[in-house]
């Protein structure tokens, strides 16, 4: 058998969507390793555990993020409105690319408790969501009102998209992004 050339990065990448399919908890090593095409020993040569490997993968989904999504947000050349839909375009390209959903969400109820360090990494990813509607819906709303709207469209976001998961139909999603997108009219 061809040994298979690797790095972190594809390993994160495989990882990340194996996370998004099976959890925290129901993946393994083996799991991660089969998804690289290595066996589930080669991937402790990149990471020393599974938790160490996950905060890698929820890293570099939050950065990902912050970089091909919020920072749409700021694009001051295109309308308020036009920033909120390619956010949304985005965002929906991303979560129903693979199997899954959001794996800060499904990552974010599994470990809360017991994986702090997840937990942290986590939060700024809802934090600088928020922050990104907000400073959109700032162009039509006071700063309270704003932020209030924001976090209301992440929380309304969050469940389309775990309902269109789970019924596996992006209406869900579509119906939320239209009345979000309603907000700037």
């Amino acid at each position: 058998m061809a040994v298979k050339k690797v790095d972190k990065e594809l390993i994160i990448q495989k990882a990340c969507q194996v996370f998004r399919e099976r959890g925290y908890g129901n993946t393994t090593m083996a799991d991660i390793g089969k998804a690289c095409g290595l066996l589930k020993g080669s991937i402790y040569y990149y990471f020393s555990s599974k938790d160490e490997l996950m905060l890698q993968v929820l890293i570099h989904d939050y950065v990902y993020t912050k970089d091909n999504v919020y920072s749409l947000a700021y694009l001051e050349q295109l309308s308020c409105k036009e920033r909120l839909k390619q956010i949304l375009q985005a965002m929906e390209n991303y979560y129903f690319e693979a199997p899954g959903g959001c794996l800060m969400a499904k990552i974010g109820l599994e470990s809360d408790q017991i994986m702090p360090e997840f937990t942290k990494v986590i939060k700024l990813f809802f934090e600088d969501w928020i922050t990104a509607f907000s400073y959109i819906f700032q162009s039509h709303y006071d700063q309270e009102h704003a932020l209030l709207l924001a976090e209301q469209a992440v929380q309304e976001i969050e469940g389309a998209i775990m309902l269109s998961v789970i019924f596996q139909d992006k209406k869900y999603y579509t119906r939320t992004s239209n009345k979000i997108l309603s907000y700037l009219d």
